[in-house]
């Protein structure tokens, strides 16, 4: 799985280039993510969707992308620090 933008692994994984447990232990996390959650954080991290793109994919506002892709990205930093 790769991530655009580079969003997660530089941020968590000190710009090195990530391991098998690494993916590993970032599948496990976005496990603990609700559906919604994963499937926005995806949309943005992975096909580089801005939030309007997102929102009007999934029928919601950008605000409500905003606080499903932050949500995950709380849970990152607290799953990982």
């Amino acid at each position: 799985m790769i991530f655009s933008q580079n969003i997660i692994f530089p941020i968590l994984l000190d710009y090195r280039k990530p391991n098998e447990q690494d993916v590993k232990e970032i599948l496990d996390m976005l496990d603990l993510c609700t559906k919604i959650q994963r499937e926005r954080f995806l949309l943005y991290a992975l096909y580089d969707f801005s939030y309007a793109e997102i929102g009007r994919r999934c029928g919601c506002s950008k605000a409500a992308v905003h606080e499903s892709i932050e949500g995950v990205r709380k849970k990152f930093f607290k799953f990982f620090r």
